[in-house]
């Protein structure tokens, strides 16, 4: 990626014995000037919030099932089932 930098952080707290919170926090900088920030905003930002959507979705079925998560995530129908939702 054409990135100058990135940091990044998670943050996981119990709410009670089955549940918990998790906050990811990232902070990233675009190379290339005016011209990067632009793309940072446009299309960075939006692809890494999709990529940790996905990312906590696949953590959330494999701690519900144990299965493991390949390339595909699950369908909505098969998180919703272990998920209890």
């Amino acid at each position: 990626m054409p990135l100058k930098s990135l940091l990044a952080g998670v943050k996981v707290e119990a709410v009670d014995a089955n549940t918990c919170d998790i906050t990811i926090d990232m902070d990233f900088v675009v190379k290339g000037g005016p011209l990067g920030w632009v793309m940072g905003v446009v299309m960075m930002k939006p692809m890494m919030k999709g990529l940790t959507k996905k990312m906590l979705k696949g953590m959330a079925y494999h701690a519900a099932t144990g299965k493991l998560i390949g390339k595909e995530l699950p369908s909505q129908q098969d998180l919703s089932l272990a998920l209890g939702r």
